[in-house]
């Protein structure tokens, strides 16, 4: 059977087999031009050294690169040359369903791998490319009916601070074989830290400026070092002229039932005068034709560039649904009149009841932070950007050419990142107290994680009264550098529950409190959130995972309790004196405990602070206690429990009352 005997929806199947490439896009840069020779000789073919592939994965973010060099597979696209029912169809495929990206790269490799080895810089070779040959893809390779029918296109201006465009892993300094060789000239030399690229191989960075009225100068001065660097903006800037009228012929030539196009548009430039002069070809040739499907821009690589992401917000509101949103007005009394007509038709958020206010503002994404981290009294985020997430890697196809908000004035619609919406705090007071109070602290965990108590107790001296009470999660992570402190009070454990032959002797009785024993500034900082916190709405999470990480292998392979090392004993004495200073909280609403050693003490842990409150559903029973301690559960590392701990004794000041538990059972 032939293949065009085949039904139309198996031959399409079949074309989505062959011709869609689903782990990263297709790189239609001609980054080693040298054998570019017609553009009938386009081919998709494999990549090297110039992208980094992701795998798409169920979840968003969770990509897997590939290695340096992409091993996706070359596309067949000489199946295109069978005939013309086979071409017509698999065009609609090749370009409809792949990703492509066009980088406008400042500099070309002539020969080897864009990577190298540290101590071999000269397997590679860098040439100027001139722009017509940048975008000859998109002006001649790709045919009309081709640019109509594209599904996902990423154009890149300029790379900027690599001229290979990987910037994502940004630059670092360090030594070579000479220890000396990063300063030359009293300038450090850096290396992109993906292909071991050389900054100063290339020119400074191509930054997109507004050409000056009858000048022929093809050179700028650099803003730093105010040395003479070669550009090419105007003739960037005509080329991308051309670019957006071949695809607005495309379009006006080919129209489609809906729009297609996922554009992304990249450009490094250095004022809004060159902002508007990228985004304008583009509006004056997409909008009479069409629209586009989705749209990303982004201009500039500030994130506080406000008047820069202004442009790019109009022209992607232009660009997505066809209305320009700049105002044309001149006279002053026509303006007036404008935002007197404007403020009529302003939503009246206060006249809505309470309830319903921060309902709305929890939508916002005051309620998507989930979790601030301070570290040694400094918060993780900066302004509006929650510092350590990571992006959410759906800004852009390529996550070289990431357009993610928090750190670049950009528009995308596909990006689900955190940006905190603080402006809403400026409004007035009352939007402050919905805002912050009832959203941003009642929503969000705030994670403490110091060298000692003391550190996070100032911090959160430095917060305000209101702000403490309207907390509802509180994580206190004890440190590597607290848990020395609990060493010394180890002897005299010792002393009570080993011989000096070193033979452990079971012992039971209540355990005995130091105040003076490890870090004594724990009680005051629970009597701090017990005087100054709202306990009935506040759940505290006391992690101390991180305590004795170091230590964990030893602990792993432990097959006895007499074979484990003394600081898991140690680590013992720190749980239960942590959690007695606890008990304190009487009418605290929740409470949990994260530990890596002796995870088995934790409902029983919980129990003491939280009594018959018990989250875990019975937690550790008087009739659990015989297959805790069975051989069953000591094989498993991290379900030990020290046989010399006594699960009927309730610690100094606890909540729970075994003898009550007991009538209830009975």
């Amino acid at each position: 059977m032939a293949l065009l005997d085949l039904p139309t929806c198996v031959r399409r199947r079949i074309f989505e087999y062959i011709l869609v490439r689903d782990d990263c896009p297709i790189d239609l840069s001609f980054w080693a031009s040298r054998s570019y020779q017609t553009p009938e000789e386009l081919q998709y073919q494999q990549q090297h050294g110039m992208h980094q592939c992701w795998r798409r994965a169920s979840q968003p973010g969770q990509h897997k690169p590939h290695n340096r060099t992409c091993v996706c597979p070359a596309v067949p696209v000489a199946l295109l040359r069978v005939c013309r029912v086979v071409h017509a169809e698999a065009v609609r495929v090749l370009y409809g369903q792949n990703r492509f990206v066009l980088r406008g790269r400042t500099f070309s490799l002539t020969h080897g791998d864009a990577g190298g080895n540290d101590n071999h810089d000269n397997d590679y070779r860098l040439r100027r490319l001139p722009c017509a040959d940048q975008f000859a893809p998109l002006l001649m390779a790709i045919p009309l009916y081709g640019l109509a029918s594209m599904g996902s296109l990423l154009v890149r201006l300029n790379c900027w601070p690599c001229p290979l465009g990987h910037e994502e892993t940004g630059f670092t300094y360090r030594y070579r074989t000479n220890p000396f060789e990063h300063v030359e000239g009293g300038v450090a030399t850096g290396y992109c830290r993906f292909c071991n690229m050389r900054s100063d191989r290339a020119d400074e960075p191509l930054v997109l400026r507004p050409a000056t009225d009858g000048s022929d100068d093809s050179t700028v001065a650099a803003e730093d070092t105010g040395a003479p660097v070669p550009t090419n903006d105007e003739s960037m800037m005509q080329v991308w002229d051309d670019v957006c009228a071949r695809l607005a012929a495309a379009l006006e030539t080919y129209p489609q039932d809906k729009p297609l196009l996922d554009l992304t548009v990249i450009s490094d430039v250095g004022s809004v005068e060159a902002a508007e002069r990228v985004v304008s070809p583009l509006k004056r040739a997409v909008l009479p034709a069409s629209r586009l499907r989705d749209c990303t821009i982004r201009l500039g690589r500030r994130r506080r560039d406000f008047d820069l992401k202004a442009v790019a917000q109009q022209a992607v509101l232009a660009l997505t649904t066809g209305a320009d949103t700049r105002t044309n007005a001149t006279d002053t009394t026509d303006t007036t009149a404008t935002q007197k007509t404007e403020s009529r038709h302003i939503f009246p958020f206060y006249r809505l009841p309470a309830e319903l206010r921060v309902k709305i503002l929890e939508y916002t994404d005051l309620g998507r932070v989930r979790e601030v981290k301070f570290r040694d009294r400094r918060p993780l985020f900066r302004s509006t950007t929650v510092l350590g997430a990571p992006c959410c890697s759906n800004c852009t196809d390529a996550r070289m050419d990431c357009c993610c908000p928090r750190y670049y004035a950009s528009v995308s619609a596909h990006c689900t990142c955190v940006i905190l919406p603080v402006e809403l705090f400026l409004v007035d007071r009352q939007m402050y107290r919905e805002a912050a109070h009832d959203v941003l602290y009642a929503k969000t965990a705030f994670a403490y994680e110091s060298d000692t108590f003391a550190m996070t107790l100032e911090a959160l001296q430095q917060l305000t009264p209101a702000t403490l009470r309207r907390m509802t999660t509180l994580h206190i992570v004890v440190s590597g550098e607290q848990f020395p402190l609990w060493r010394k009070s180890s002897r005299a454990f010792y002393v009570r529950h080993y011989n000096a032959d070193g033979q452990r002797v079971v012992s039971s009785g209540a355990w005995t409190y130091d105040p003076h024993r490890g870090d004594t500034t724990w009680a005051s900082l629970i009597a701090f959130i017990r005087d100054h916190m709202d306990l009935p709405r506040l759940t505290l999470h006391l992690d101390v995972r991180d305590c004795i990480w170091d230590r964990y292998e030893f602990y792993v392979l432990s097959e006895a309790e007499d074979e484990m090392p003394a600081s898991f004993h140690e680590a013992y004495c720190m749980y239960m004196d942590l959690v007695t200073v606890l008990c304190t909280l009487e009418e605290l609403k929740g409470f949990r405990m994260h530990s890596t050693v002796y995870c088995n003490l934790e409902p029983w842990l919980v129990r003491q602070v939280l009594g018959d409150r018990d989250p875990y559903k019975g937690g550790l029973a008087n009739a659990d206690v015989e297959v805790l301690h069975s051989p069953a559960t000591k094989r498993r590392p991290n379900r030990f429990i020290p046989s010399y701990h006594d699960v009927n004794i309730p610690l100094p000041g606890s909540h729970w009352h075994p003898e009550k538990s007991n009538a209830d059972l009975a």
